[in-house]
């Protein structure tokens, strides 16, 4: 039986701390998934580091897909802008 180093040391770094996250707490296999929800989430302009640091666990909190959370931004953010005049929140694009 032979071990595939290559993947062992993919993985391994793949779940090290970004080194563009301040908190130090979202791993390199996430950080582009978490500035772009958080870019998404802004409504203008690019998520900085920060930002995305502190959206990642309230997006992990909600327990949905990137792909879920991006559909229901999509389909959410026009009515909230109209009726509330502000992007959603995010209890409120959970709640749909």
């Amino acid at each position: 039986m032979s071990i595939d180093w290559e993947s062992v040391a993919h993985e391994y770094i793949q779940n090290l701390p970004s080194p563009h996250d301040p908190s130090g707490k979202i791993p390199i296999k996430e950080w582009a998934t978490a500035v772009k929800l958080a870019t998404a989430a802004k409504f203008g302009g690019h998520a900085s580091p920060h930002e995305a640091a502190l959206f990642w666990p309230e997006f992990k909190a909600t327990g949905m897909a990137p792909q879920e959370f991006e559909a229901a931004l999509d389909k959410l953010a026009p009515l909230s802008y109209v009726y509330h005049g502000r992007p959603p929140s995010m209890s409120e694009i959970v709640q749909l």
